[in-house]
């Protein structure tokens, strides 16, 4: 009995101390982890968290150029730069610290990691992912689990809006046209056109990509000596179609005009996207097609010409609104819109826009107005405009 008193005494001593330190009796154990040592406990955590921060994965000097508006500064940052090729874009790093090799990184679009857009294995504490991945002005989730099932924390990132430029080994100049902003607010989708140099040369690794992409369709705009009479893509499981087209304000000539439209009637079925869409370069009938489509979907003429000089820095040549001319330190473009009047290298991006709004424009003087009305006028029909609006207006 009186070991039974003694061993009760000593039970309420313990609470009473517990309940005196604050210590509840609720929370008092003696396998509370508060009791462990912190140097116990193993750290497994992102390193380099971004918390939701946005991040640029635009090559800098794209975003420079892109920066501009005082047309004298852009004429001169295009001369100064001829040659100079930016068009790798930045990759996003993930870095990690603690868990067991190896890891296995997630990225997803919703704050679960449950909505997966990639999912691959690491043996060290980093990893970079292809900027191709991650469409701009989108939010970004990932973690990283250890090969013992432990997880950090969800960490974010926003990616800035950006043009998407996609690196496709054996292939120049290839961009999604999508994420320019149009005059009612809205914008183009993104993975719906992809436009870039001709295939001929591209490698396997250059196939996964347009493959990881999902697109449909290869659309030619190349002449059947340039295309060497090709009849199907160089590239498995697309469908080939060959439009020879012409270019700048040659579209205004009658003979081309069937041509125009019959790439614009293609354009506005939805079955044939995504759709990669080139000539020889991905610069001039690629530029022109790109400036009815985006132009129509009401893109500004600044932001149409911009696209089409970012050109100048793949590899492909240089490709600006007109002539560069430069007087007293001063550059300037020459007035009437022609960068080069050579038949077989005729590069005359200003006079197109001239020539639509001249032709087109005078009604409203809005240039997505003047490119409908010149559809219109080829024989392209109203339900086909408003199909390739609904279908590229994100």
């Amino acid at each position: 009995m009186k070991k039974t008193l003694s061993f009760l005494l000593s039970c309420l001593l313990l609470f009473a101390c517990a309940c005196s330190s604050g210590v509840s009796s609720d929370s008092f154990s003696l396998d509370d982890s508060s009791l462990v040592s912190e140097s116990e406990v193993l750290s497994f955590a992102i390193k380099n968290a971004y918390e939701g921060e946005t991040v640029d994965l635009l090559n800098e000097n794209l975003r420079d150029y892109l920066s501009l508006t005082d047309e004298s500064k852009i004429a001169m940052f295009l001369r100064s730069r001829m040659g100079q090729d930016y068009s790798i874009s930045k990759a996003m790093r993930i870095e990690w610290e603690g868990g067991k090799s190896p890891y296995v990184v997630t990225v997803a679009t919703d704050s679960n990691c449950t909505q997966k857009i990639q999912s691959k294995t690491f043996y060290a504490q980093n990893c970079y992912f292809d900027a191709r991945i991650f469409l701009p002005g989108h939010t970004y989730y990932y973690k990283v689990t250890d090969a013992d099932g432990n997880e950090t924390e969800i960490d974010s990132f926003a990616v800035m809006q950006a043009p998407r430029i996609i690196t496709v080994s054996g292939v120049k100049n290839v961009r999604d046209i999508g994420g320019w902003e149009t005059e009612d607010g809205r914008h183009i989708a993104y993975g719906k056109l992809f436009r870039g140099a001709h295939l001929d040369d591209i490698t396997d690794g250059g196939k996964e990509v347009l493959w990881s992409l999902g697109i449909k369709t290869d659309l030619d705009f190349r002449t059947s000596t340039e295309a060497n009479s090709a009849t199907q893509s160089p590239v498995s499981d697309l469908v080939y179609e060959r439009i020879s087209i012409t270019l700048f304000d040659r579209i205004f000539d009658k003979g081309s005009q069937d041509l125009i439209r019959k790439a614009m009637v293609y354009f506005s079925d939805e079955s044939h996207y995504p759709i990669y869409y080139h000539c020889r370069a991905g610069a001039d009938r690629t530029g022109t097609i790109t400036f009815l489509l985006n132009g129509l979907c009401g893109v500004s003429f600044e932001d149409l010409t911009k696209d089409f000089e970012l050109t100048s820095f793949f590899g492909t040549g240089s490709r600006w609104r007109s002539a560069i001319e430069v007087d007293a330190g001063i550059a300037y473009f020459t007035e009437d819109g022609i960068m080069n009047p050579a038949y077989d290298n005729y590069v005359a991006w200003n006079k197109l826009y001239m020539e639509m709004m001249s032709r087109y424009g005078q009604e409203s003087g809005k240039l997505s107005d003047a490119i409908a009305a010149y559809l219109l006028d080829i024989g392209v029909t109203e339900t086909e405009i408003e199909n390739i609006r609904r279908i590229l207006l994100d």
